[in-house]
């Protein structure tokens, strides 16, 4: 039921955050943790009328979910940059072998496939590509969602040396935002920015859901809508996603 709701939907979510006349476009491509994010990345890029950040996050996909989005936006929306974040889901129809979900090796040889992929459609063609690291999780599937993250880092390397060389695509580990050195951690120490109002308590704050995977603290699992309270995972990853992106484009 979750992969017919997933991709039923897909095609729907087509989301302009920024508005008005804009000379460069930033697409965010991810699953349920960049929709968790993508309100604060798309405020952390604004600049007046000179950003436009275009969503394509929906929980549970998968980058082969998007290739053909990709291909039809680089040329409809000749983007600046995209972000691409996602973690290792497998629950849609573009996710299965023969004998069911690909899991384990199948699976992150999916996303290596895939990812390179995406890195070529857009890297050829002159836009800036970054890969996201999505932050550790204490889930089971964590072995692999660690292996997914290291081939999105060796993504990053591939055509550095190829001929010309095209060092515009990034890994960014913008996990480690919502880690505690470098290990999941359900709390925080708080920002200067989060008191009593955004769920700070002796110094810290809630960062991730009750599944150990997403950020809404009072969730138990993903939605498809915004986290009903301040969501500090959220607002960190988010941050963290839109900084080099700010820093390229000169913001």
């Amino acid at each position: 039921m979750a992969a017919v709701a997933v991709t039923a939907l897909l095609a729907a979510v087509v989301v302009v955050v920024a508005t008005g006349r804009t000379n460069r476009r930033v697409i965010l491509y991810g699953d349920s943790l960049a929709f968790e994010a993508r309100d604060v990345f798309a405020l952390s890029l604004q600049h007046g009328d000179d950003i436009e950040v275009v969503d394509r996050t929906f929980g549970g996909t998968a980058i082969c979910d998007r290739l053909d989005r990709m291909r039809r936006d680089l040329h409809d929306l000749q983007p600046s940059a995209v972000v691409l974040e996602f973690i290792g889901n497998n629950v849609t129809p573009c996710m299965r072998g023969p004998n069911g979900p690909l899991t384990g090796d199948d699976l992150v040889q999916k996303y290596r496939e895939d990812a390179r992929s995406a890195t070529d459609i857009f890297a050829g063609a002159g836009v800036h590509v970054y890969w996201m690291g999505a932050p550790s999780t204490a889930t089971a599937e964590e072995s692999v969602f660690a292996s997914v993250r290291r081939g999105y880092e060796a993504e990053s390397g591939r055509l550095t040396f190829a001929t010309p060389p095209l060092p515009r695509v990034r890994f960014v580990d913008a996990g480690q935002a919502v880690l505690d050195h470098g290990r999941f951690a359900a709390t925080l120490s708080c920002l200067p920015s989060e008191g009593g109002a955004e769920g700070c308590v002796d110094g810290r704050i809630p960062v991730r859901a009750l599944d150990g995977l997403h950020f809404c603290p009072v969730r138990t699992g993903p939605a498809d809508d915004r986290c009903p309270v301040y969501s500090g995972g959220a607002v960190r990853f988010g941050i963290a996603m839109a900084q080099p992106i700010r820093r390229d484009l000169g913001l």
